[in-house]
């Protein structure tokens, strides 16, 4: 595998995110990479202007780029709080809803999908939030389309 065909995974963290959500996805592709004996996929931590980040856990992160600056990236996973946003909503939810129109692929993680909701790059094609965030999100999303599992 050339480098140029690794899956470019960003974790655009929010202040609140709960640290354990991106452990658990980052080691299964850190040891998916060791078994490969290549780097199939390859990750970076974003956040919105590339500051740092503290997760819930009280553990302050330093983000590698900022959302404006990932536009290689294949995948991103919104990580967060339920209450958390952009600070600057105008340009936050812009660039999610540009990043998805060229085809990144986003998707929320834990309370990230609240942020990702809130962008609008849903449109409506809403899919049912599982475990302790479901009701917190119908509440958050009384008029979204629930779905059956």
């Amino acid at each position: 595998m050339r480098n140029e065909d690794r899956i470019k995974i960003g974790f655009l963290l929010f202040d609140g995110f709960p640290m354990a959500c991106l452990t658990s996805v980052i080691e299964p592709l850190r040891a998916a990479n060791e078994i490969a004996g290549q780097e199939a996929f390859c990750w970076s931590l974003l956040s919105e202007r590339q500051q740092k980040v503290q997760s819930s856990a009280g553990v302050r992160f330093e983000a590698e780029k900022s959302l404006a600056d990932c536009k290689d990236i294949d995948i991103l996973f919104l990580l967060s709080s339920p209450t958390s946003g952009f600070d600057n909503t105008t340009v936050g939810n812009g660039a999610l809803r540009s990043l998805g129109r060229h085809g990144t692929v986003l998707g929320g993680i834990s309370g990230g999908v609240f942020p990702l909701v809130r962008s609008g790059v849903m449109g409506g094609n809403l899919f049912p939030s599982i475990g302790a965030m479901r009701p917190h999100f119908w509440l958050s999303f009384p008029k979204s389309t629930r779905v059956a599992r």
